[in-house]
């Protein structure tokens, strides 16, 4: 977790003047973000002291190592934050971070949407019977897929980062064909960037993204897809509030919508629905029964260290302690407990409702920036980002996405920049 200190401190080398001149520092949502890291740091001179001036050793009850090195992973989250928010203040530079996200989710349902409607389940066949997420091409040395191309991809996961293709993509869509339309009644060139054939190709990348993301069928995947969709929909039909947007809406829902009918297998989805019912059934193991075991254990650790917690990713260590009789059958709820906002809880104890006051300012003034803005450019740019983020946040209840340290890294990163692009002097050049 070095690369905490080395992120923060580039931070301040290349946007020091930044900082003294425009005053970032009043955002409330960056001072509850660092409120939490001071808890973080408190707790870990706490655990010091216990360590050096008492003599205490780690253990099961007491995970002074959980608490001292803790800060260093959220100093690194810290740094992911303030760099995305000081480097995405540009036009280009969001518009690369658009079209990267966007191809990079495109990259990914190319790669999934053909085994997903041929075997119903991602991933290639192998000749000695295992199975690759990715092309086997793509593994032409050990190496890429060590390092590259991994090989094993989670249709909850999976589905999330195609989803973030999605909206990446729908921001572009809008964007370029307000500037065709524009374009077309003043009857000149107002952006050589913009062409029919563009946005013809930016469409397709953004449907098949949501259709990839609707194939994957995971469900807490698919209910935050939908929600963030709607929520995304809303935002830009009250923002614009025109016969004109509303009927754009409505076209491109139905040609969305119309793609993913085309490319399903209907029945398959029929089933899925289907199994929601044996997820009750109390003599089975289900995802149903663990998260609840898993809830209950996080819960109890919380009630048991109401202050301190047992520290960051420290759940799995004392989570068997906390078990209820009769679920060593759950491994699931040992090392992981499913609801992100349940695990921080059990893990930082008092310091998470820190953490629920950053996610409660940062959506706060993500909606506030969202409602005053005037450049489209800006809007559609940070309500693409920001809706990924609120599909993120969505799913963590019910699934561990945002306990993978690669995935909480990027969202930190899309906050950081969607209130950049938000701010106030935005460079549009």
């Amino acid at each position: 977790m070095g690369y905490g200190f080395f992120l923060t401190g580039l931070f301040f080398i290349f946007f020091r003047n930044e900082l003294e001149s425009k005053g970032s520092f009043g955002s409330l949502t960056l001072l509850a973000f660092l409120s939490f890291l001071g808890f973080q740091f408190i707790r870990f001179i706490w655990a010091v002291w216990q360590v050096l001036g008492r003599g205490l050793t780690d253990s099961a009850t007491l995970p002074l190592m959980r608490y001292l090195e803790a800060p260093l992973e959220w100093l690194f989250f810290l740094a992911c934050f303030v760099l995305s928010f000081w480097f995405f203040f540009r036009r280009s530079s969001v518009g690369r971070l658009l079209w990267t996200l966007s191809l990079g989710g495109f990259f990914l349902a190319l790669n999934a949407v053909s085994p997903l409607l041929i075997h119903g389940k991602a991933g290639y066949s192998l000749a000695e019977g295992g199975r690759t997420f990715f092309y086997p091409l793509f593994y032409s040395h050990s190496l890429l897929q060590k390092y590259v191309f991994s090989p094993f991809g989670h249709p909850n996961y999976m589905g999330d980062f195609t989803a973030l293709g999605f909206f990446a993509g729908l921001g572009l869509f809008f964007y370029l064909l307000q500037r065709l339309i524009e374009q077309r009644k003043k009857g000149a060139s107002i952006d050589s960037s913009a062409s029919w054939a563009l946005l013809g190709l930016v469409f397709i990348m953004t449907a098949t993204n949501a259709a990839a993301t609707v194939l994957f069928l995971g469900r807490g995947t698919l209910i935050c897809f939908f929600f963030a969709s709607l929520v995304y929909f809303f935002f830009l039909f009250l923002k614009y509030r025109s016969r004109t947007v509303g009927i754009l809406i409505l076209i491109v829902l139905l040609l969305s919508l119309g793609f993913i009918y085309w490319v399903i297998d209907w029945s398959v989805v029929f089933r899925e629905i289907q199994t929601i019912n044996k997820e009750f059934d109390p003599a089975q193991v289900t995802s149903f029964s663990t998260n609840r075991e898993a809830a209950e254990r996080a819960l109890t650790i919380y009630r048991v260290h109401p202050l301190w917690g047992v520290g960051t990713d420290g759940y799995a260590a004392v989570s068997e302690l906390f078990a209820t009789a009769g679920t060593e059958a759950l491994v699931t709820a040992k090392i992981r407990a499913m609801s992100h906002y349940l695990t921080l809880l059990a893990e930082e104890g008092g310091g998470a409702y820190l953490y629920f006051l950053f996610l409660l300012f940062y959506f706060w003034e993500i909606a506030k920036g969202l409602w005053g803005i005037q450049s489209r450019f800006q809007f559609l740019s940070g309500l693409s980002l920001a809706a990924s983020a609120l599909m993120f946040f969505a799913h963590a209840g019910i699934f561990y996405t945002l306990q993978l340290f690669s995935v909480s890294s990027l969202l930190y990163v899309l906050m950081g920049a969607s209130l950049g692009i938000l701010r106030r002097d935005f460079k549009h050049t």
